[in-house]
């Protein structure tokens, strides 16, 4: 062989490893679809993420589209467009929080905001009232240079010896027009807090809240104070958060919240012989029964049988989604096989898993 020849061949061998190494560093783990999500409080009751429908996914409070509102790029993926001018969300129905803790939170970026004062604010972003004027209603709002919290009430006191209308836990607030704000507000034992972004500005008491029995909406209320912009990710708890939990919810970002799963993998039979086969199913399980689970349960043993496919897409209704695959023992060991479904999670979902032994005689 040439000389030059054989000074190429010494050179590829030791730059192989080299190269070797190299793609071993390039290769790395696909990134899940909610990977940086927050995960969602349990007392998560109302939950309106605004991507491509007005659907209520948490509590089946299903939102309608008002005179065009529509939907434009969000915070979290897609959100409420809303022009300011007539455009709303309507939900199917009431939220009356009477004497409940409660937390609202919600991405908020306006486009304009006009001048206004606190009995009619510019910007109402979620409300709850039976009409104007001393009729029950709650709404959270900007108006008069200040975010705050309204009750009113013929019947009920937001304040000693007064049935309304009460301000709550006013902030001097003056947005930015084209940003993004994480706004929030909660109720602890009559405590009303307001949060921006994740830091609590103010606090105030009431001794109780209103009870409308007319539909939530988002973007307006009492028949005023269209929202000009954006709104998006509305939620709504059934207890006060608390502030580590709004902060992550902030700190999440664009990555949103995510709901936890369980999965659980049932085999039958539980008792094979070599060459024979046994069903194994995948079930997978979420806190809505309004947001189903979706995607893929990858499976695995610890023997050496295989599967009919190493993946399935899972389907279902409700809080639960299942798919099924076979497993075929082959000769060898262990005699006590563990069979795992790996399920992947999806946008509003996080990973889980679950196993099963099964005996191979």
């Amino acid at each position: 062989m040439s000389p030059i020849f054989l000074d190429v061949e010494r050179n590829l061998m030791k730059i192989m490893p080299l190269l070797l190494v190299t793609l071993t560093l390039i290769a790395l783990p696909a990134r899940a679809a909610n990977a940086g999500a927050f995960p969602a409080p349990s007392s998560l009751v109302n939950w309106w993420p605004a991507d491509g429908n007005a659907k209520d996914i948490m509590g089946g409070n299903n939102g309608t589209l008002i005179n065009g509102a529509s939907f434009s790029p969000g915070e979290v993926r897609q959100s409420f467009s809303l022009n300011g001018i007539g455009q709303y969300v309507q939900a199917a129905s009431a939220i009356p929080f009477r004497s409940n803790d409660f937390s609202i939170d919600l991405w908020a970026r306006l486009n304009s905001v006009i001048p206004s004062t606190l009995s009619n604010p510019s910007d109402i972003f979620i409300g709850d009232d039976n009409g104007g004027g001393e009729n029950d209603k709650w709404f959270f709002a900007l108006g008069g240079g200040a975010l705050y919290f309204h009750i009113n009430s013929p019947t009920i006191s937001c304040r000693a010896g007064t049935n309304g209308p009460c301000f709550f836990a006013q902030y001097p607030f003056t947005p930015n027009l084209n940003q993004w704000y994480n706004l929030a507000v909660t109720r602890s034992s009559g405590t009303i807090t307001i949060y921006v972004n994740g830091a609590q500005v103010s606090s105030d008491f009431t001794l109780d809240t209103s009870n409308p029995t007319a539909p939530m909406t988002i973007g307006w209320a009492e028949g005023l104070s269209f929202v000009d912009g954006l709104i998006d990710e509305v939620q709504i708890y059934n207890g006060a958060l608390a502030a580590s939990d709004i902060q992550s919810i902030f700190d999440a970002d664009s990555n949103g919240i995510a709901l936890h799963t369980s999965t659980i993998v049932s085999c039958s039979p539980n008792t094979i012989e070599d060459h024979h086969s046994t069903t194994c199913i995948a079930s997978v399980t979420n806190p809505s029964r309004f947001a189903t689970p979706t995607g893929i349960v990858s499976w695995s043993s610890n023997g050496v049988g295989t599967f009919s496919t190493t993946s399935c897409t899972l389907s279902g209704t409700g809080s639960t989604s299942t798919c099924t695959v076979i497993y075929t023992a082959t000769p060898g060991k262990p005699t006590l096989q563990t069979i795992t479904g790996s399920y992947s999670g999806d946008t509003y979902h996080f990973e889980s898993s679950g196993s099963m032994a099964i005996t191979v005689h």
